[in-house]
């Protein structure tokens, strides 16, 4: 019986030990991970209106997708509304990205 609660109790272990690798691995490649900057294309540009629901009541929030195509692949970003703005299709530019999280367009 108290081997049957010892075996629990590493096997918890181990788990909580994977989760907080997992854990600190994705932090790590989100904050510090390698960083791309390279000539890109904007394919498409569109705004994604939905109603959500919380503690105040329900709001409409919009969500606006730059589409990309880099250097042969298409990538997809959600960026503020001043940087939709500020870019149309079928412009040049050089982007910087980390980890599929736009940081910059030039």
């Amino acid at each position: 019986m108290y081997l049957d609660n010892q075996i629990g109790t590493y096997v918890f272990l181990a788990l909580c030990a994977l989760s907080a690798i997992g854990i600190c691995v994705a932090v790590y490649r989100y904050f510090w991970g390698k960083t791309v900057s390279c000539r890109a294309t904007l394919l498409d540009k569109y705004e994604t209106h939905y109603q959500s629901v919380g503690r105040t009541g329900g709001h409409m929030s919009a969500q606006y997708v730059l589409v990309f195509d880099l250097e042969g692949k298409i990538k997809k970003f959600t960026v503020s509304v001043w940087l939709y703005d500020s870019v149309q299709k079928g412009e040049t530019c050089r982007i910087t990205c980390r980890n599929g999280r736009l940081i910059s367009i030039d």
